[in-house]
């Protein structure tokens, strides 16, 4: 390896080495602000923790009878999970916001493109845009069988209604008529002996 090399694999090692030690500082600089801010993290973590609750009961659970019950519930477990919460934050969040700052000053080169894989990029994309064509039109044809289902269930339901409500004007035809013919035989029946006394008395 010659002199120039070996002096730029050094210098390129000892930049690593100090970009990792800053990095290091950055990570332990968060870790004693959000000691330093413990009740803000705390409050934070309520305000995340009501909202998701909130939106969670409101979102997944379809019964409204169910929805009091479980936001009190909700109220009661608050403190247990701002101590779990808290542990977490403290023992994950720091690496993680300081890898994101990172990556923000960490400019990579943008890798050139070869044709091949321009010309496999329109491939993709004709695929995707032909699955996608497929998808639409199953997703149409299901549309129309849901809604040939849904008008062959009102057929249904309607054939039976009026054959029910024909059913019963059927049957309340014919019990009037009874009870008509019921009420005329009544009438005539006392009427008769009436006539026979006229008819025999001299």
């Amino acid at each position: 390896m010659s002199p120039e090399s070996k002096n730029s694999a050094i210098t390129i090692a000892l930049e690593q080495q100090r970009e990792d030690e800053r990095v290091r500082d950055v990570q332990i600089s968060v870790e004693q602000m959000f000691l330093r801010e413990e009740q803000t993290v705390d409050f934070v973590l309520g305000c995340l923790y009501d909202i998701g609750s909130a939106n969670l009961i409101e979102k997944k659970v379809p019964l409204r009878l169910l929805k009091p019950p479980l936001r009190s519930i909700a109220r009661f477990s608050r403190p247990a999970f701002r101590f779990v919460a808290v542990r977490w934050f403290h023992k994950n969040c720091p690496a993680m916001i300081t890898d994101w700052l990172h990556s923000l000053v960490v400019f990579e080169p943008p890798e050139p493109e070869s044709e091949a894989d321009k010309a496999l990029a329109t491939v993709d994309i004709d695929a995707i845009e032909a699955r996608s064509a497929q998808v639409e039109l199953a997703l149409a044809v299901q549309q129309k069988e849901f809604e040939v289902t849904r008008l062959e269930h009102q057929l249904r339901v309607t054939t039976l209604v009026a054959v029910t409500l024909a059913a019963l004007f059927g049957s309340a035809t014919l019990w009037l008529g009874y009870e008509l013919r019921q009420i005329r035989a009544a009438d005539v029946e006392p009427a008769r002996p009436v006539l026979e006394t006229s008819v025999t008395a001299p």
